[in-house]
């Protein structure tokens, strides 16, 4: 079974949503994905429901899971409109409270087949999250994208495509659509423009 997996930041710029969205998507149509997991915790991760409960309008049948980092009975959860169920992982009663929400994104790195991610800081539980899903993406267990990480690897892109047709791989960050990697470069290109007429 197909699930994808969002992490990202709590301060997650709303700009993310058009991107969050195509991304969905794309893995409904292209990937096959039917089951999303998210998280509850900022701004990120209301973005990525509120694309996977838009995206269930047009294609019946997906599944959008909110994932739980402390056992319900502790922490009461009432479900959010546009979800389906929740998920608490098997054998987070053991593990500290302080480190639930890191163990429980652990965990879904590990079961999932994708991972949509919005990653910008350099210090974060998101980023550590994402280091480990790119190690498994390099053994071929999960495929990782990135929306955040692409301007900061500029310098090294390397072109994938021979093996993800229209992708491109930016190290460390993953991959990410090689015609929207065009555009934002079009984009970067202006803004400089602009800066240096000014």
């Amino acid at each position: 079974m197909n699930t994808c997996f969002f992490i990202g930041h709590r301060d997650a710029p709303d700009k993310v949503l058009p991107l969050l969205e195509e991304e969905v998507e794309r893995h409904i149509t292209a990937y096959g994905v039917r089951d999303f997991v998210v998280g509850r915790y900022g701004n990120f991760d209301a973005l990525a429901a509120h694309a996977v409960v838009c995206a269930k309008e047009r294609h019946p049948g997906i599944r959008l899971t909110m994932l739980l980092p402390y056992h319900p009975a502790e922490r009461p959860v009432s479900l959010p409109k546009g979800f389906d169920d929740t998920f608490y992982p098997p054998g987070m009663e053991r593990v500290p409270r302080r480190v639930a929400i890191v163990r429980a994104n652990q965990y879904m790195v590990e079961h999932s087949t994708y991972l949509i991610a919005y990653v910008s800081h350099p210090s974060s539980g998101s980023r550590e999250v994402l280091e480990e899903a790119l190690r498994r993406q390099r053994r071929g267990l999960i495929h990782v994208i990135n929306l955040a990480g692409w301007y900061r690897t500029i310098r090294n892109l390397k072109d994938c495509r021979g093996g993800y047709n229209n992708w491109i791989c930016l190290g460390e960050f993953g991959t990410m659509p090689y015609e929207r990697l065009l555009e934002q470069l079009g984009a970067l290109r202006k803004d400089h423009a602009c800066d240096r007429a000014a």
